[in-house]
């Protein structure tokens, strides 16, 4: 039987108090003997609420991963809310959202066309950096590194917004008659710690699990970019050469390109702003970094994501 409001308010206090001791305990912080074992059902889980479902008040579980309900039950019995409904959303990571830039936010320099943050990535000596594609973060091609400012902005039109980063490595882009591309990247590096999200984490899908080297055709992809955010499609057409025209009018020719069709008839699989974006298949594994997209078709054209790691020795996550 559910405990009537005020002795379900008493537990719930309980509850929280239990929870945030036992986490501090956990993470042996200062003055809570971290000696003394903790009993949090899992560490997947990192809050509670309350709310009114049919009258009755129920225990809303907030966890960053999904989290065996038996061992949520267990640890509401010990407080003595176990006969209360309750649920369990997975939520992710709980991130403060003043100013940290995750995968998908429009990004670029000011007074060029804006593209997208691909994700964060770690390199072989620890440091985090954003990965976006070369003709975004150094759309003058010439050798800016440590000088040019990384703009998280206001907008794709607004090129205004907060200095994020400092221009740390690219790839010239080499747009000569003759000329061969495989890659259309570059890095920066973070201008303060907790400007950039955790490592991997993308807009409405969430952290990367890995790389696949070898994306089979006709996989299921996903993007998050800044102009058409998210959206589904597939991969068509593999190892594809294409001249690319970009925003000033060079063309350069591309190699090894991934090509991409999205799902829907009424919506695009990306739109120009979606550039740096990365393209990811069912399971999270990142496949490609989006580099352009036809004018005439609904056709993606991207890196090969695997390419672009090896070039900067990067990883995700």
């Amino acid at each position: 039987m559910s405990k009537p409001a005020h002795e379900f308010i008493e537990a719930f206090a309980r509850l929280k108090k239990k929870f945030f001791f036992e986490k501090a305990m956990a993470a042996g912080s200062e003055g809570f003997g971290a000696t003394v074992p903790a009993r949090r059902p899992d560490e997947k889980i990192i809050g509670f609420g309350y709310r009114t479902e049919s009258g009755l008040l129920a225990v809303s579980v907030f966890a960053k991963e999904p989290v065996d309900s038996e061992s949520v039950i267990g640890f509401l019995h010990r407080v003595g809310l176990d006969e209360n409904p309750f649920e369990v959303l997975v939520t992710g990571e709980i991130i403060a959202s003043s100013s940290m830039v995750c995968g998908g936010h429009s990004i670029g320099r000011t007074g060029y066309p804006g593209g997208t943050l691909a994700c964060t990535v770690r390199t072989r000596t620890g440091v985090q950096m954003g990965l976006s594609c070369s003709h975004i973060l150094n759309p003058t091609n010439t050798d800016e590194v440590g000088r040019a400012e990384i703009v998280h902005r206001n907008s794709l039109e607004d090129d205004s917004g907060n200095v994020i980063g400092v221009l740390a490595a690219f790839k010239p882009i080499d747009f000569s008659e003759d000329g061969e591309n495989i890659i259309d990247a570059a890095l920066f590096r973070p201008v303060r710690e907790g400007a950039m999200s955790g490592c991997g984490n993308i807009c409405q899908i969430g952290t990367v699990a890995g790389v696949s080297r070898r994306p089979d055709f006709g996989a299921f992809v996903k993007k998050y970019g800044a102009c058409t955010h998210y959206t589904e499609g597939a991969l068509m057409i593999q190892d594809a050469a294409a001249v690319v025209t970009f925003p000033a009018g060079t063309k350069a020719i591309f190699n090894k390109l991934l090509v991409f069709r999205g799902m829907r008839p009424d919506k695009p699989f990306s739109r120009q702003g979606d550039s740096g974006a990365l393209i990811v298949n069912e399971n999270n594994l990142a496949s490609g970094l989006l580099v352009a997209t036809a004018s005439g078709m609904d056709l993606t054209f991207g890196n090969c994501i695997s390419e672009v790691l090896d070039h900067f020795g990067a990883e995700i996550p």
